[in-house]
């Protein structure tokens, strides 16, 4: 079957200037930004009640503040109902130099946030970031029944579960920034800046923290029209994005995280629009196993601890799932619709192996030539990257190991040697070919992959690399799976198996240092709310060794 292509061009043609004025200096800067015929509109508080319990599913939900326990006993009651109070006041406030009246009172208000601590199994009310959310909402006016459901409904399908310091959310919006813009992100990380330290209340209360009112409610209008729990990354990301020139410019940590956390308070209502259709670019280029695999982890009211153990700080890079691989690489076409890049993967087993059965398409480049010939390694790796370059430019790049601990371990080394060079776009396909491997024999499908032409030559069909271990350092996506179907004991003492990757120094990190990261510039991106054409920016890092060891498209 024909391969799907769309050019990243077509994607962002129709970017044009805008402005963003500054707070700090009150200089005009100027960026680049999605063409938006549509912004600023103002609706109606009515039609904006309306759309929102439509849009949030709670218009037929019935009154939950009545058949509850009404016993007011959370660890920490005392201090929920001073925050009670301390909201209602600000609301109250807001209306300048008279008091504005709310239907919400302290008492009504501390009820409702005591039955959704219970609800969702909190014991520390005071712990958890919820103020600056309702504060927004109590202006929208709703009436008590549909504020609760409101807010349940919003802090259930928008907010991470796991936001706390240390917490997943964190690493995997580290991996998507990396995935992205690894220069950005190593800088940040040689300096030691956690996302944590500058973008919790960017996911803990949905930017309400960080926007006054009115920007708040258009930004939400849009987010909860587009349903996509998974926004909140990208708008992050574009938010650092617009700015990088400035952040590569700055050295000082704590000067850092301040302008990071002020960059949302320079948004202007026109703005908006644009932000969130730069954002909807980044997600069509970013791997579809990252809403599809991490949801269950992220969002929703249950299975809180299920995955726990799963220790995402320790991944190298963004891991896709063997079926997205298969229904891009393999049976092309098969998600239905026009993708927007294809997969420009790279098999770092043995030549044996990779002779025995490949990815159709995909390129040799043993891992063990980096330990074994270092300089045949780099010749191959130049003349692949330069092929890459000059042939399919806008393709990402997806490693592929053998699915097994110690031959993935030669994986690691070279998704490394590409990562130092700051190149954009890299992920690894979890499970290896092990995992594809299985999935083609469940389904009768071994004949769709290129050369395996002989079992007895296949480690896998004749049973040879039965008795090896797997990779548990890379199956994460396949823990998940096993989570989500009941298989709660499978992985209790995974994080054992798990290399000590942390990149901030977490308890018992071992890693590179990152000041050892490759610093260089690749590209020289505008402050932009928008994503330059990477064609180009895969493959900046220098490569200047013979092309003789090129390796043939299967």
């Amino acid at each position: 079957m024909d391969e799907v292509r769309v050019d990243e061009d077509e994607l962002t043609k129709e970017i044009e200037s805008f402005s963003v004025i500054s707070g700090d200096d009150n200089e005009e800067k100027v960026y680049q930004g999605v063409n938006n015929n549509d912004s600023g509109a103002e609706i109606s508080m009515e039609a904006r009640q309306s759309q929102w319990v439509n849009l949030l599913g709670v218009r037929n939900k019935p009154d939950q503040l009545i058949d509850w326990d009404h016993l007011y006993n959370l660890n920490d009651q005392a201090e929920l109902r001073k925050q009670c109070q301390k909201v209602v006041e600000n609301v109250q406030n807001n209306g300048g130099d008279r008091e504005r009246k709310t239907k919400v009172t302290v008492p009504a208000l501390e009820s409702m946030m005591t039955l959704w601590c219970k609800k969702r199994k909190i014991q520390n009310a005071s712990k958890v970031h919820w103020t600056d959310l309702m504060t927004v909402l109590i202006e929208m006016d709703f009436d008590n029944p549909t504020l609760f459901n409101i807010f349940y409904a919003i802090t259930t399908k928008y907010i991470p579960r796991d936001i706390d310091e240390s917490g997943k959310t964190y690493d995997l919006f580290r991996l998507i920034m990396q995935y992205h813009d690894p220069e950005i992100c190593s800088h940040l990380d040689s300096l030691k800046i956690t996302p944590h330290s500058y973008a919790s209340s960017w996911f803990n209360s949905l930017f309400s923290k960080d926007l006054d009112v009115k920007l708040c409610l258009q930004l939400w209008d849009i987010y909860f029209e587009k349903g996509d729990p998974f926004l909140v990354f990208f708008i992050s990301l574009c938010l650092i994005q617009s700015a990088r020139d400035q952040i590569l410019q700055m050295k000082d940590k704590n000067e850092i995280i301040t302008f990071l956390r002020d960059i949302p308070k320079n948004m202007s209502v026109e703005d908006i629009t644009d932000l969130i259709d730069v954002c909807k670019v980044s997600m069509s280029l970013t791997p579809l196993s990252v809403q599809e695999d991490f949801h269950c982890m992220l969002f929703g009211a249950n299975m809180v601890e299920d995955f726990y153990e799963l220790p995402l700080q320790t991944l190298l890079c963004l891991p896709i799932s063997v079926q997205e691989l298969y229904k891009r690489s393999v049976d092309g076409g098969a998600y239905g619709v026009m993708m927007p890049y294809n997969y420009f993967v790279i098999d770092t087993r043995s030549q044996k192996e990779f002779s025995s059965g490949s990815i159709p398409g995909s390129y040799n480049l043993s891992g063990r030539l980096l330990v074994d010939a270092p300089e045949k390694f780099t010749n191959a790796m130049t003349t692949l990257m330069r092929f890459k370059k000059e042939s399919c430019a806008s393709d990402h790049i997806c490693f592929f190991g053998s699915g097994l601990e110690e031959d993935d371990s030669y994986m690691v080394m070279v998704i490394s040697s590409f990562l130092h060079k700051n190149v954009n776009h890299i992920s690894y396909v979890d499970g290896g070919y092990k995992a594809l491997h299985s999935v083609l024999k469940e389904t009768n499908n071994l004949n769709k992959l290129s050369n395996h032409f002989d079992g007895n030559a296949c480690l896998h069909c004749n049973g040879q690399k039965a008795e090896a271990k797997e990779s548990f350092t890379w199956s994460v996506m396949e823990r998940m799976n096993q989570r989500r179907k009941g298989l709660k004991d499978a992985a209790k003492n995974i994080s054992e198996y798990f290399p000590k990757l942390d990149i901030f120094g977490r308890e018992n990190a071992q890693h590179a240092k990152s000041n050892e990261r490759n610093q260089k510039r690749y590209r020289n991106v505008q402050s932009v709310f928008t994503l330059e054409d990477s064609d180009e920016s895969d493959n900046d890092a220098t490569f200047e060794l013979d092309a003789s060891n090129a390796n043939e498209r299967v």
